[in-house]
C-alpha cells in the first residue's frame, strides 16, 4: 500500500542537509513565523537519502555547478530575501 504525506523541514542555516526518504518531492519553498521552510511530498515506508539544500541572498556569488532552484522566499516583509536551491550530492 502507497501511503504519501507532506511534511515541512525547517531549513535552519544557509546549508541544510535534510535525511529524506528516497524519491521525495519538493513541493514549495516558503515562510512561515519569519522560519524558511521546505514542504515535501514523502512516500513512508522508503529507504531514506541526504539531501542537502542551499540558501542564497541576492547578489550572492554561488560556486557549485549542480544547483536545482527550489524557490524564493521573502522574510521580514522583504526585507531579506532568499534563493533555495538543493546541491545535488554525488552518491558513492
Amino acid at each position: 500500500m502507497l501511503t504519501e504525506i507532506v511534511y515541512k523541514y525547517e531549513l535552519t542555516s544557509e546549508v541544510t542537509r535534510l535525511v529524506l526518504p528516497k524519491g521525495a518531492k519538493i513541493l514549495h519553498a516558503g515562510i512561515q513565523r519569519n522560519i524558511t521552510y521546505l514542504w515535501v511530498l514523502v512516500e513512508l515506508g522508503k529507504e531514506v537519502e541526504t539531501r542537502e539544500f542551499i540558501q542564497f541572498t541576492t547578489g550572492e556569488q554561488m560556486e557549485s555547478p549542480d544547483l536545482s532552484f527550489i524557490g524564493t522566499v521573502f522574510l521580514f516583509e522583504g526585507a531579506l530575501v532568499y534563493h533555495i536551491f538543493e546541491h545535488h550530492l554525488e552518491t558513492n
